[in-house]
This record gives C-alpha cells, structure tokens and sequence, in this order.
C-alpha cells in the first residue's frame, strides 16, 4: 500500500497478498479516522501493487480514502518515482512533494507525529 496526505502526502504501497499490508491498514484507518475526526489537514492515498484490478477493487472498497485507479499511468509512476521495491511501504510526503519519510512503516502514528510531518519535518 502507498498512501499519501494533503498537506503531508502519507503515500502507502500495499497489496491484498500482504498479511504484514493487512496490519499496516488497520493501524492507518484508526489513526486516519482519528486524525480527520480533529480536523487535522492531510489526505491518504493509496498507490495498489495489487496484481490485478479485481484484487485492488476488492481490497480498495475497504479504505475510506484516495487512490490512483488501477490502471493508470500515474500509478506506475508513482510507484517508480517513491521506489517501492517491497511492501508494505508508507511514503510520507510533504505538502511540496518532497518525501519526509521514505518508509513510516513501523513508526508511531499520532497527533504529534502528524503535527511534525505538516510541519515539514521528518
């Protein structure tokens, strides 16, 4: 899974075929779902490294956030440009673009991290 944020862009590469994605997602949904609830300014989006279209739909119908389709360019793009080589993977990347953190897998997901990334610090 990628996933990325508004003002800091959480970019995310995960696959169905992923028990380690699968818990990765169940600690971002809570901490997304916190985050919006005070308001806070960023935006996940997933980035698939599903292996077809039908895996990403059905995995995708399950997040309450973006994702780049599928099938689009921009997907392989993105994927290419972040460096995913294995998943999970979650790209912080800040409101300029530029990544703050390559990997945040692992790294505690809270306010004051969140705080620190729309800051623009790592």
């Amino acid at each position: 899974m990628v996933w990325a944020l508004q003002t800091v862009h959480p970019s995310t590469f995960t696959g169905v075929f992923c028990d380690a994605s699968n818990f990765l997602f169940d600690g971002l949904l809570q901490f997304y779902t916190q985050m919006k609830q005070l308001g806070k300014p960023f935006e996940v989006v997933f980035l698939s490294c599903d292996r077809d279209s039908k895996s990403f739909s059905n995995y995708f119908g399950h997040m309450p956030w973006l994702a780049v389709p599928f099938d689009s360019d921009k997907r392989e793009n993105a994927l290419g440009a972040l460096q995913v080589e294995g998943i999970p993977k979650l790209v912080i990347v800040g409101a300029n673009g530029m990544v703050l953190q390559d990997n945040a897998v692992g790294t505690p997901l809270n306010a004051q991290k969140l705080d620190s990334w729309i800051a623009g610090r790592p």
